[in-house]
């Protein structure tokens, strides 16, 4: 048996210790430069990264050592992890064989604690190990080093235990050990195996069923504002009437253009150099007519009105008469609170699960409002490639992951696609729009089969080269 007794073990780190002291003192008389960043870098974050390597005690390096000699236990990868495969082999089969060695009680759990915190831990990182080479070299390499890194890492290991216990078969028995081991399995199997799961939980949020905006079309200035004190109104009251200069000059001077055009398409036949030029005055003309009618509706928006019955949502309170208005500045936003609609949003995973027609049910974060029950209305084909929900988005602090672009959208980092539910149950919704999830009903399926989809989603993603 190896005999650990190594006072400078720790003599490693205490010399990275150094080091970044020394780099942390030349990079104040250092100037600016390279050498300087370097040495930054070696004074900060290169000395921590080192230090948490080196003095972990779950791998051979200067901590595991320093463990050794703290303890007093020689060689205790190798005897705790004796201890941690005798305790899990009694544990599942009680087989009745004795510890490795004899110990007292204290040691005895110490050594299973430390066996399967360093296991854990070696999981952890050599997946990691795994992951980080797939993504840092070519593709082709990546999946190679990948495939090592977890053979020989993490499956080869879990096989020689497996192996073991399949060459010790003739001394299992059964006993109360192999009992609860058949009962565990057996819960196993029923909680990932069988498909229980018929419910999809997804983000959602509830809002009016109709909702209308109103902006500004081009600039303009505001003449008169009827629904300043109102808070309901009815379908077809006007809310705003705006003036744009620019937009009535320009109607008057394609007005006058659609005159002379006129004008020319009637002389045309008598006029020999106006008849050289065959159509071109007609299709002036009727550019002309096309864009006056145009204006003419630009024109009409300026007086805005209600589409339906509803509240005033939202009013922009700087406005009145006499104020100037930018291009697309929002103004009023007008809801119908005796209907809502409820839009929620699932992975590619899940969306075959749903059809219309199913129950959902969708359950606010603000629990005061209550539940509402719904039947799913539609599914969209489509992928949503912008997420016009901010407050389910990550920068937010909503439950989709996305990310933002330079115009401020929204756009979430995996597929996604809207489920919109209908016929809710109160229909009546509140005034502001309520954030929550939807529990919508699915066809059933089993952890495994999700987890298995979820896979081969993964391996159709990587496969191109």
């Amino acid at each position: 048996m190896e005999i650990i007794k190594s006072p400078g073990a720790s003599g490693g780190i205490v010399t990275e210790l150094i080091l970044a002291l020394i780099a942390a003192w030349l990079w104040i008389f250092l100037p600016e430069g390279a050498i300087k960043a370097g040495v930054f870098i070696m004074a900060t974050s290169t000395w921590i990264m080192t230090l948490a390597l080196n003095a972990s005690p779950f791998m051979r390096f200067d901590g595991y050592f320093i463990i050794c000699d703290l303890t007093g236990i020689a060689n205790l990868h190798t005897r705790s992890f004796a201890f941690g495969s005798w305790w899990l082999r009694e544990t599942l089969f009680g087989i009745g064989d004795p510890p490795p060695e004899p110990a007292p009680p204290a040691r005895y759990f110490f050594f299973i604690a430390f066996a399967y915190i360093v296991w854990i831990y070696r999981l952890v990182i050599f997946f990691g190990i795994a992951v980080l080479v797939y993504n840092y070299f070519f593709k082709f390499l990546g999946i190679f080093l990948f495939i090592v890194e977890v053979w020989w890492f993490i499956i080869l290991p879990i096989y020689s235990e497996a192996v073991s216990w399949w060459k010790m078969r003739s001394r299992m028995k059964v006993n109360f050990a192999a009992l609860r081991t058949c009962c565990l399995i057996g819960l196993f199997v029923a909680v990932f195996i069988i498909p229980w799961r018929g419910r999809v939980v997804a983000p959602a949020v509830l809002a009016a069923a109709r909702e209308q905006q109103f902006f500004a079309p081009v600039p303009a200035m505001v003449v008169e504002e009827p629904a300043r004190s109102k808070k309901y109104v009815q379908s077809g009251d006007v809310l705003v009437i705006l003036y744009s200069h620019e937009l009535r000059n320009r109607i008057e001077q394609v007005g006058i253009s659609q005159s002379v055009a006129g004008w020319h398409v009637n002389q045309q036949p008598f006029n020999e150099q106006m008849l050289a030029e065959g159509q071109v005055l007609r299709r002036r003309l009727e550019e002309a007519a096309t864009e006056l009618q145009g204006r003419k509706k630009e024109a009409d928006q300026l007086t805005m009105r209600a589409n339906f019955n509803g509240f005033i949502l939202t009013r922009n309170d700087e406005i009145q008469p006499g104020t100037m208005l930018s291009s697309m500045e929002q103004l009023y936003v007008l809801v119908d609170t005796t209907e809502n609609r409820v839009d929620a949003f699932i992975g590619t995973s899940d969306l075959k699960r749903i059809r219309v027609g199913n129950k959902a049910r969708f359950i606010p974060d603000a629990l005061e409002f209550g539940v509402f029950d719904c039947l799913v209305a539609g599914i969209d084909k489509v992928n949503v490639t912008i997420l016009e929900e901010a407050a389910l988005g990550s920068p937010y602090g909503g439950p989709i992951a996305a990310h933002a672009d330079q115009k401020g959208y929204l756009h979430p980092t995996e597929p996604l696609f809207r489920i919109r539910l209908g016929s809710c149950s109160p229909a009546n919704v509140p005034m502001l729009r309520l954030k929550g999830k939807a529990g919508i009903e699915a066809e059933t399926q089993s952890l495994v089969t999700n987890i298995l989809r979820r896979g081969y989603e993964v391996l159709l993603r990587e496969s191109g080269f």
